[in-house]
Formats: structure tokens, C-alpha cells, sequence
């Protein structure tokens, strides 16, 4: 009996296409095409090391079952394609395979292979792109001058730096040449600057610029100073935007003239017993009119400098000039009881001649102290401006026109409180 169902035609299945690419069916490329999609490359496992293999770089076999022939020791090789003693170790090493033959470069020699390029053998490669990315990572964060995670700040900080630095120009990534970056300091790196700059500042009072009171001069000090804490930790060549304000000039000016003042604090407050300046028992001059006829005799007549040296009370014999005592402690109060000895210098002639300085400050400071009580009534003024500058340029110039027995003498003077002066020295 003939079947009442129509014949049904046979069609085949249809099966969803793997995408392109897979190896699993054609991806369109050509079949020698695909033997190099990067892809469908093997790569060596990071994991296959064998991490009891002799350091050398030479290729161990290794049992477990994996991309790669061998485990390598990379102790001591490069990923710049060379190995110790310029050789290259392949696959075809008399260790991995048998019946090949292996001959390695000569000693000291070395072979760079691209690094786009896979090793023979080894059936490991890194793709261009791949490396094109790493290495474009690696040249942008030179060129833009990024802190070291191990940088440091100056002058013995060892805290680490604040984060990161803003970059104010965008760079080609395409671009093979470095350009020049200028380099946005962030807020917190300015902040750290500035509180350097106020500690820095001291510096300047062991040099001519101590009282410096010229506005063009004192600016170009005062910049100096503060570009001079920024952390150095970028690259050699970075240049930055300038994020110096009359503020910023005015802070680190005022940690200037604070930390001078310290000179005259201590002469103020010592030189009433340090100079007599009062009547002896048994005089009975009255204690203004005796103390304003003994400071116009050691500050005013003469040279206005016997106060700074060693004489007698009466009758202003001068027996040691520049070796007052007074001053000598002042300065040692300020250099070494206040821990700016790093100031100082590292060769005992910058340690001579930068205590130079600090008695031309510290003689400023007390000859402006005696001024005070030269008045009827003992006022205070502060420590700056033109009289004291002038004061302490003319104290330099007499110290530097010393004859030779006195020049020699205020030396040895030097070096002498340069062996005393760190017992006062906090501990």
C-alpha cells in the first residue's frame, strides 16, 4: 500500500559558525595567513619556571606537561634577548634534544633579537602590539618626569613624596622623539616645598646676602631658595610650570627674618651684664648717664668696633681683636646649640669662612642692642633694614683688612670655637 506522506526532502543541519579567527573552521584568512595570527600562537606558561635550575640561564628540562619544551632560569638573563656571557641557549641545545647540535656565541659577545619576534624553538612569542604598548607606557613615564615610588626629599627628609604631579601638556602617543614637558607641581608637593624653603632660608645667613635689603636682589634670593626644595626626584631635563607667588616670597622672607632675629634676642638679652653697662658700687654717677658715656666709648668713638674684641673696662685697651666672648657665644648659641652646623660648610676653610658671617651678624645684633641702651628710655627695634645692613657689610670689610699677626690670630680664634662650639650641641 502505498505511503499517504508526501517524501520529505533531507536537508543538513545547520551549525553555528565559530568566530573568525578561532581556528576551529576558516576565518577568512588565508591558510598560510593563519599560521601567524598572533592569536593562535602558543605561548610558553610564566609559571613553568623550575626555581631549583642553575643560575646561567641555561635551559632545564622540566617533566610536567605544558606549552613549552623547557623551564628557564632567569636569574641572571635580560629580557632584551641576551643571556650572560653573550650566549644564546635554544631548544636545539645538547641538553633538551638529542642528535642536534649547539654552539654558543663567543665570550662577551651578545645578539639583541627583536623583541616582537618569538625565539626559535621555543615556541614563545610577544606579539608588536603588545610590546609597542609596554614600551610605550615605559617612555611616557619618563617624559613625563613622574616620581620615583623610592624618591625622597632633600636635606635629610626621609619621608616619601606626596602623590602624583599633574602634567599640563598632553603628549603624542604616536610620537618616537621625547618633547619637552613642563611639569605641574600638585598642591601637596608645593606644600612640602614651602615648608623646606622656610627651613632652607637659614642658609643665606651664612653668606653676604644676610642682610640683604635690595627688593631686585632679595627676590632673586628668595626664588632661588624655594626652587631649590623642590624634591628632586623627576628626570634631569624636566622643566616646570612656575607656581611662585609674592605669598610664597613673603613666607619664606618672614622665616628669614625670624630666624635672624634670634641674634638679636640673645644680645638684647645679655648685653646689660655682658658690658657693664651699669655703675660700680662705689660710683656715684647716675646708672643713664654711666651707661651712655661707656657704649659711646666701645661702639661709637674709633672705629665703633671695640666691642667686638677683647680690652680692657678702663681704659678701652684693646688686647684681642674680634675674640669678644659675648659674641663668641652668640654665635655658638646660634650655630651649634640651634643645629645649623650643616650650614657650615664640609672643608674647615668654608667653616672659617662662614663663621665670618656669623660674627658680622651676631656683632650687628649686639651693636644694635648697646644702641637701644644708649637711650634714656631702652627701646626695641627690630633686626633689619639699612642700618643693620650696613653695619654688617662694614664688620666683613674690617675683618677682611686685617693685618697679617691679626688675621692670623681671629683664625686660630675660629678654629678654636670650631672644637668647642659642637659640646653645645643638643643631644
Amino acid at each position: 500500500m502505498p505511503s499517504e506522506r508526501a517524501p520529505q526532502r533531507k536537508t543538513k543541519a545547520k551549525v553555528p559558525k565559530p568566530p573568525r579567527g578561532s581556528g576551529l573552521n576558516p576565518s577568512g584568512e588565508p591558510a598560510t595567513g593563519q599560521l601567524h595570527i598572533p592569536t593562535e600562537q602558543p605561548r610558553m606558561s610564566q609559571f613553568n619556571f623550575d626555581v631549583h635550575a642553575a643560575s646561567g640561564g641555561v635551559p632545564t628540562p622540566i617533566s610536567s606537561v605544558s606549552t613549552s619544551l623547557y623551564g628557564w632560569s632567569m636569574q641572571d638573563a635580560d629580557f632584551d634577548g641576551r643571556f650572560p656571557h653573550g650566549q644564546y641557549y635554544g631548544p636545539s641545545s645538547s641538553e633538551g634534544l638529542q642528535g642536534s647540535s649547539f654552539e654558543p656565541l663567543p665570550q662577551g659577545s651578545s645578539h639583541n633579537f627583536p623583541l616582537s619576534t618569538p625565539l626559535q624553538g621555543t615556541g614563545t612569542s610577544t606579539s608588536a602590539s603588545e610590546m609597542t604598548l609596554i614600551q610605550r607606557w615605559a617612555r611616557q613615564g619618563k617624559q613625563r618626569g613622574e616620581p620615583d615610588e623610592r624618591c625622597h626629599l632633600r636635606h635629610g627628609n626621609s619621608e616619601s613624596l606626596p602623590s602624583a604631579v599633574e602634567d599640563s601638556t598632553s603628549q603624542s602617543e604616536t610620537s618616537s622623539t621625547p618633547q619637552p614637558t613642563r611639569i605641574k607641581l600638585s598642591d601637596d608637593i608645593i606644600g612640602q616645598s614651602m615648608k623646606t624653603a622656610t627651613q632652607l632660608v637659614t642658609r643665606e645667613l651664612f653668606g653676604e646676602q644676610a642682610m640683604a635689603v635690595d627688593k631686585a636682589a632679595k627676590k632673586i634670593m628668595l626664588n632661588k631658595v624655594i626652587w631649590d626644595s623642590v624634591p628632586r626626584c623627576f628626570a634631569p631635563n624636566a622643566t616646570f610650570e612656575n607656581f611662585i607667588s609674592s605669598k610664597h616670597r613673603k613666607d619664606v622672607a618672614n622665616a628669614l627674618s625670624s630666624t635672624r632675629g634670634k641674634f638679636a634676642e640673645f644680645a638684647r638679652k645679655g648685653v646689660f651684664h655682658a658690658y657693664r653697662l651699669f655703675p660700680p658700687l662705689h660710683i656715684a654717677a647716675p646708672a643713664v648717664t654711666y651707661r651712655k658715656r661707656l657704649i659711646e666709648k666701645i661702639a661709637r668713638d674709633g672705629d665703633g668696633l671695640v666691642f667686638m674684641h677683647v680690652y680692657s673696662f678702663d681704659q678701652v685697651e684693646i688686647r684681642a681683636k674680634f675674640q669678644n666672648s659675648f659674641i663668641m657665644s652668640n654665635v655658638i648659641r646660634f650655630v651649634w646649640h640651634g643645629s645649623h652646623q650643616e650650614f657650615l660648610g664640609e672643608t674647615e676653610e668654608q667653616q672659617i669662612e662662614n663663621l665670618k658671617f656669623m660674627w658680622a651678624l651676631a656683632g650687628a645684633a649686639t651693636f644694635g642692642s648697646l644702641d637701644e641702651q644708649f637711650e634714656v628710655k631702652v627701646k626695641v627695634d627690630g633686626f633689619g633694614g639699612m642700618g643693620p645692613n650696613r653695619k654688617f657689610l662694614y664688620i666683613l670689610s674690617a675683618m677682611n683688612n686685617l693685618s697679617g699677626d691679626e688675621r692670623v690670630q681671629f683664625h686660630n680664634f675660629l678654629r678654636y670655637m670650631l672644637v668647642i662650639g659642637p659640646s653645645q650641641a643638643p643631644s
